[in-house]
């Protein structure tokens, strides 16, 4: 059974139930041959300093908290300190503390160092080289604790304060230096410390100035100019002066424009470089859809412009005293610009509203001492003249030019009648019927 012996030197056994284990108290020290020793389960006091292991042979020392989980470790195999959060919630947590009851300011709540004591140069080799540490800034009270953040570090000396953040957001450099208002923290290059300085070359002045003036740089680097004939205002920029100027380009080999974003169509005005031409044309891409191209000898075209001509094929017959009028059919395109000519039917439609010079000639035959009537018969009205045929002139020309209003989708064709007691015609490939848009 388990029992306690007292031997004649006065030391303690405490044997176990088979008596095969036991653990000695002897001259002060507790000894024991058991592979665990428990003192009591609510504290234990110990006089005495303890250790655990010996110098390069150590043991794991683990201390549990109060959730599962949480624990302090010393593990002696990878010689360092674990700090475990609990299991369920909670990263591992070191706290420093101070025992001060009254805490004012540069009072240090708590402070980390680094050192390398066993150093074998001595002297600056073994102080402290780098320390980080919490220091009030104010004496604390009900409502005030402010802190600082301080970092130090060794240079042939002791760890000196390098860099501090306040509660403030305050950012100070070699001690309590937080430069002044506008000032701004600049590298001082390898091996040499920050600091804060005056910004080089800061706007210190804006001169001139008045509401929604554009500036330019000024005569100094520390200065910028407002230019009065520079202006803008709620989208509209407006170049104004006596001589105003606006370049686009920089004398480069490129083409250059101005884009027009609008909602259904863009359009653009540019410099077709590689052609030395001015366009305006449809689309943000210069030169894929020109309306209006100017060479650099001043020659405007309009590649696009409604413009056509037509002839007639074959010879027209039958126009007679019938007083009928006849369509005059030109059936032969010799170009149209906007295909805007219907060569079936005759007749041109206006591509949009406005005013078109029309043209129509054609040579007659077979008709004696009689008038001819020609017109220009649009949707909006139509246009006539009237010429009498040479008693001895059998071959004629007619021709009739007028401008005539169009609304867009009217058409306008040309036709012939006469008072001519016999059949007459018009010759073929003899004559044009053309026009364009001219406003």
């Amino acid at each position: 059974m388990a029992e306690i012996r007292i031997n004649a030197t006065g030391g303690v056994k405490l044997y176990d139930a088979d008596d095969s284990h036991y653990a000695q108290i002897l001259a002060g020290t507790i000894s024991s041959n058991v592979d665990a020793l428990t003192l009591g389960s609510s504290s234990a006091t110990f006089g005495i300093p303890v250790t655990v292991g010996v110098d390069d042979t150590g043991h794991d020392v683990k201390l549990f908290g109060a959730s599962a989980g949480a624990y302090a470790l010393w593990d002696e195999s990878a010689n360092l300190l674990d700090l475990r959060g609990a299991t369920a919630a909670g990263p591992g947590n070191l706290k420093l503390t101070t025992g001060e009851l009254t805490v004012v300011d540069a009072d240090v709540l708590g402070k980390i160092e680094f050192q390398a004591p066993l150093e074998g140069s001595g002297t600056d080799a073994i102080l402290v080289g780098a320390s980080i540490w919490a220091e009030a800034d104010d004496t604390f009270a009900a409502g005030v604790n402010n802190t600082d953040l301080v970092f130090a570090l060794g240079k042939s000396e002791a760890a000196a304060e390098k860099f501090r953040f306040t509660a403030d957001t305050e950012i100070g450099i070699g001690g309590a230096n937080y430069g002044t208002d506008g000032q701004v923290l600049t590298s001082g290059g390898a091996g040499a410390a920050c600091a804060w300085e005056d910004a080089s070359g800061a706007v210190t002045a804006l001169n001139n100035a008045t509401a929604n003036e554009l500036v330019t740089v000024g005569s100094t680097t520390t200065e910028l100019d407002a230019e009065s004939g520079l202006t803008y205002t709620d989208g509209a920029l407006v170049i104004g002066g006596t001589t105003p100027s606006l370049t686009i380009g920089d004398a480069g080999a490129e083409d250059t424009k101005i884009v027009f974003d609008g909602n259904a169509q863009d359009f653009h005005i540019g410099l077709d470089d590689s052609a030395d031409d001015l366009v305006i044309g449809l689309g943000s891409a210069l030169g894929t859809t020109s309306h209006i191209v100017c060479d650099e000898a001043g020659h405007v075209t309009m590649p696009l412009q409604s413009c056509f001509c037509a002839t007639p094929r074959t010879d027209s017959t039958d126009i007679n005293v019938d007083s009928n009028n006849h369509t005059v059919q030109y059936s032969v395109e010799r170009f149209d610009l906007n295909a805007d000519y219907n060569t079936g039917t005759y007749t041109f439609t206006a591509p949009v509203t406005g005013k078109y010079l029309m043209s129509a000639l054609f040579s007659h035959q077979d008709i004696v001492d009689n008038y001819v009537r020609v017109g220009l018969v649009s949707s909006n009205r139509s246009y006539y003249s009237y010429q009498e045929a040479g008693e001895n002139s059998p071959v004629n020309a007619m021709q009739y030019h007028a401008v005539i209003d169009m609304d867009a989708s009217d058409t306008v064709y040309v036709e012939v009648n006469s008072e001519d007691d016999t059949d007459w015609n018009i010759r073929a490939n003899e004559g044009h019927f053309s026009g364009y848009l001219v406003a």
